[in-house]
């Protein structure tokens, strides 16, 4: 299996988390590609300054 980082970015409707665009790659034994998949993940963003998450999303309620 490979994967790559492809795109990062900030979200635009909330300044809190960042989208993450990865892509992965299965490969069988002689090196073939199985399975090609790119997907985007929801991440909690940094302060630029202390390298701390900006939220604590542990306390985030449920809708």
């Amino acid at each position: 299996m490979e994967g790559e980082v492809l795109e990062v970015r900030q979200s635009k409707s909330r300044p809190e988390q960042g989208l993450v665009k990865v892509g992965t790659n299965s490969l069988n034994q002689d090196g073939g590609f199985v399975q090609i998949s790119v997907g985007n993940v929801v991440v909690p963003r940094r302060s630029a300054s202390s390298g701390e998450p900006q939220h604590d999303i542990s306390q985030r309620s449920e809708a």
